[in-house]
């Protein structure tokens, strides 16, 4: 009879430190900003195309770093990602795929991580009638967004408009 109701205690007690831990490095980082040199740039331009589409986003409690990235469940190459934590929130780039990506791609990157960890938009696998994704929000990176430059980053802050 006891030994349910200690698990149960222990349970709880492990609830309770888990969200007491999560509720901690909140305040930590609240109001926290560190963006890496190198991807500064992008995040800043992340904002200002925010701005422009009426989007009240800003760099707050957050962490932009490049890190080395493990590969996903499936085996596929992980490039970036965004962790959230209560309020704060980390984006990290393979420093490996940076190093070679082009000016686009890197950009296309930012702006998807930023789009998961400041405007809370999750993956979208949907596709245009000509087979490329319709979102920069689709979980592959595709080439060649930056030639519909425009529609991909109406569709990305569209949901800040409403």
């Amino acid at each position: 009879m006891h030994s349910w109701r200690r698990r149960l205690s222990d349970i709880f007690k492990l609830t309770l430190i888990l969200w007491f831990y999560q509720l901690a490095l909140s305040l930590r980082y609240q109001n926290y900003v560190d963006v890496d040199r190198a991807l500064s740039p992008y995040a800043e331009s992340f904002i200002a195309e925010a701005r422009r589409h009426f989007c009240p986003v800003e760099l707050r409690d957050i962490i932009v770093q490049v890190a080395h990235l493990e590969s996903d469940g499936d085996g596929f190459l992980v490039i970036g990602l965004c962790e959230v934590t209560g309020t704060f929130r980390r984006v990290s780039v393979d420093p490996v795929y940076w190093k070679f990506a082009t000016e686009d791609e890197r950009l296309g990157l930012m702006y998807h991580e930023l789009g998961h960890c400041l405007l809370g938009r999750d993956h979208t696998e949907a596709l245009l009638p000509d087979g490329r994704p319709a979102s920069l929000m689709h979980p592959y990176l595709s080439d060649g967004w930056e030639k519909d430059r425009e529609r991909y980053l109406n569709e990305l802050f569209d949901s800040c408009a409403r």
